[in-house]
């Protein structure tokens, strides 16, 4: 692989900086008692708007802000691309108890999401869970990975809860499926998928539960020549992975 697609170690480096700026600012609105999810902090009239495209089954999704350091500078990850987005479905006629234990475990084959093509729970310790998943993405090309995480439930109040999904291993599959499958080394590939860090919050209301995904995906960089016309298509790859997710959970309540 080229140079392009190596992972270095000042970009791995950049992106825990980035996920450690999410992690502290979600941490310090959950501490002063900030809105729960990011749609309530829209005005009433929006608000109103988003709820009403969740009850009719739809998924809400919209590109986050960039993280900020303590500066409140823009924090840059250098030779990657970060790519931030934030998801929201509602799950009607649910409780939260009930929502929390299937997220739990593994999915059927039932409710699986296309792009995950195979699940399982490599071990569980209390809240804390290691997940392995097969996930397949298609871009301009299709590409499989074996990914593992470190995923950790936390319950705040009757009424909420949150988890967080931490990739700690992802490895490109080259002919996947096939008898010539194998893996490349972690880390140098074709640098579409680095890191995966995936942060949930789950709020129950009088007709079910929403969910709310805050999503940083790490990539190589655009080459600047192609990056504008690139660009486009990453983003809406990126906005059909997030509403395929939650959307999936839905699914899996609504049968």
């Amino acid at each position: 692989a080229s140079d392009e697609a190596k992972l270095q170690p000042k970009t791995a480096a950049g992106f825990s900086k980035y996920a450690a700026a999410v992690e502290a600012r979600r941490a310090r609105a959950i501490a002063n008692n900030e809105p729960f999810l990011q749609f309530a902090r829209h005005s009433a009239a929006e608000q109103a708007r988003i709820m009403a495209t969740l009850r009719r089954g739809e998924v809400f999704v919209e590109r986050a802000a960039t993280a900020r350091d303590q500066a409140s500078n823009e924090i840059a990850v250098e030779g990657g691309l970060v790519n931030h987005w934030r998801g929201t479905v509602f799950v009607p006629n649910v409780r939260l108890d009930a929502l929390l234990k299937v997220l739990q475990e593994p999915q059927s084959d039932k409710h699986k999401q296309e792009d995950v093509l195979s699940s399982r729970v490599v071990s569980r310790d209390g809240d804390s869970q290691k997940v392995f998943l097969r996930l397949r993405r298609t871009k301009f090309v299709t590409v499989v990975y074996d990914t593992e995480y470190d995923v950790e439930y936390r319950r705040l109040t009757p009424d909420r809860a949150l988890s967080n999904s931490i990739s700690t291993k992802v490895v490109e599959i080259e002919n996947a499926g096939t008898p010539r499958e194998r893996a490349l080394p972690e880390g140098d590939d074709h640098g579409y998928m680095w890191r995966l860090n995936s942060y949930w919050r789950y709020q129950q209301t009088d007709e079910g539960v929403l969910v709310e995904i805050e999503s940083l995906t790490l990539s190589r960089p655009l080459p600047a020549i192609i990056g504008s016309i690139i660009r486009p298509i990453i983003n809406s790859t990126a906005r059909e992975s997030m509403t395929r997710t939650l959307a999936s959970v839905r699914a899996r309540f609504s049968s």
